[in-house]
C-alpha cells in the first residue's frame, strides 16, 4: 500500500510538473503577441501630422519595415485614390490606363503613395505600362460604383468618407457618404484592436514570408497608419507572414487594419520636404537582371498630399 501511494505521489509531480510546462509555453506565447515592438532604427517628422518611422532589424530575422503615420484632422493633409492613368474608352467597360504607383504620384502630384491593389488587365493589355484595365468589384470613385461589389460578396473594403474619414469594413455594407472604396487583399488583419489571424484560413499567402503593404486606422477613423514591409532579399528583408504583419498593426495601436496587395507590387513613395524630389523610399522586390528596381504597372494608388503645396484632388 506505501508503495501505491508513493507511485501515486510520483504520478502527481510528473503531471503538475507537466501542467506547469504547458501554463509556461502558453504564457510564452501570449507574451510573444504581446511584446512590444522594438524600437526604430530612425524616426521624422515630414509634416505636421505626418511621422515616418523605419526599422531596420537583423534579429531574430533581417526585416526592413516602414510606418507612416498621418493625422488627418491637420488641415493640409488631403488623401486621394486612383486607378492609373486616363479613362482608355469612356464610357466602356475599362476604367483606366496602367501606370506604376510613382507615375500616379507623380501625375496626382502626391507627397506620400503606396499601392493599393491592381487593374484587372484583359488579355491584349500589356502590363509594361502601355496597356489599360477595369477596377476590381468593391470598387467606388467620387461617390459612384465603377465595378459594384457581388450580391453574395464577403470581401473587405477601404472607405474614404466625404469628410476626409477612413474606415475599414464589408463590401456590402458601404456607408452612404462614402467618397471613394476600394477592396483590400485576403482581408482584414485587425480588428477592434484584436488581431484577425488570417492565417487561419490555410492560405500559402498569409503563411509566406513576402513583402506587404497595410494600412491602418484609429476608432476614429482620422489617424492612418500605412505599415510597408520589404522582402524577398534574403540577408536584409525577409518580408512577414501575415501573423506578423497583424502583430505590427497592434503593437502600432491601430484599431482596425486591413491587408492591401503585397508581394512585388509593394511600393512607398515619398517626398521627404516640401518642394524635394518624389522617390522610391523602399525596396521593391522585382529587378532587372543588373539588380535595378522595376516597379509594376496597372497599379492602384493610396496617396496624400502633406505639404498644403500640392493640388492632389479627386481624379480618378
Amino acid at each position: 500500500m506505501k508503495r501505491l501511494f508513493q507511485a501515486l505521489d510520483h504520478a502527481d509531480v510528473r503531471w503538475a510538473g507537466r501542467l506547469t510546462l504547458l501554463l509556461a509555453l502558453l504564457c510564452g506565447i501570449e507574451r510573444a503577441y504581446a511584446d512590444p515592438l522594438p524600437p526604430p532604427t530612425e524616426e521624422t517628422t515630414l509634416a505636421p501630422g505626418v511621422e515616418l518611422q523605419i526599422w531596420k532589424l537583423r534579429d531574430p530575422v533581417p526585416r526592413s519595415v516602414y510606418a507612416v503615420h498621418l493625422d488627418l484632422t491637420e488641415a493640409q493633409i488631403r488623401p486621394s485614390f486612383s486607378l492609373g492613368g486616363p479613362d482608355p474608352d469612356g464610357p466602356g467597360e475599362f476604367h483606366a490606363t496602367n501606370l506604376t504607383v510613382l507615375a500616379t504620384a507623380e501625375r496626382m502630384r502626391f507627397d506620400i503613395a503606396v499601392n493599393a491593389g491592381v487593374l484587372v488587365q484583359p488579355p491584349e493589355s500589356s502590363n509594361a505600362g502601355d496597356g489599360w484595365g477595369k477596377a476590381y468589384p468593391c470598387t467606388m470613385i467620387n461617390g459612384r460604383w465603377l465595378a459594384p461589389p457581388p450580391e453574395e460578396s464577403r470581401a473587405t473594403v477601404v472607405v474614404m468618407h466625404r469628410d476626409g474619414r477612413f474606415s475599414i469594413g464589408p463590401s456590402l455594407s458601404v456607408p452612404d457618404d462614402a467618397e471613394h472604396v476600394f477592396p483590400t487583399h485576403t482581408g482584414q488583419l485587425v480588428e477592434n484592436g484584436v488581431a484577425c489571424r488570417l492565417s487561419k484560413g490555410d492560405s500559402s499567402t498569409a503563411t509566406s514570408q513576402h513583402p506587404r503593404t497595410a494600412i491602418g486606422i484609429d476608432e476614429s477613423g482620422t489617424h492612418i497608419t500605412l505599415l510597408i514591409v520589404d522582402g524577398r532579399a534574403p540577408g536584409t528583408a525577409t518580408g512577414t507572414t501575415t501573423d506578423t504583419l497583424e502583430d505590427w498593426m497592434v503593437g502600432l495601436g491601430v484599431y482596425d487594419a486591413a491587408n492591401l496587395w503585397g508581394g512585388g507590387n509593394t511600393a512607398l513613395m515619398l517626398r521627404e520636404r516640401s518642394g524635394g524630389p518624389l522617390r522610391i523610399f523602399n525596396e521593391p522586390s522585382d529587378r532587372t537582371p543588373q539588380g535595378f528596381i522595376t516597379l509594376r504597372s496597372a497599379q492602384t494608388t493610396l496617396g496624400f498630399s502633406i505639404y498644403g503645396t500640392t493640388d492632389a484632388n479627386n481624379q480618378r
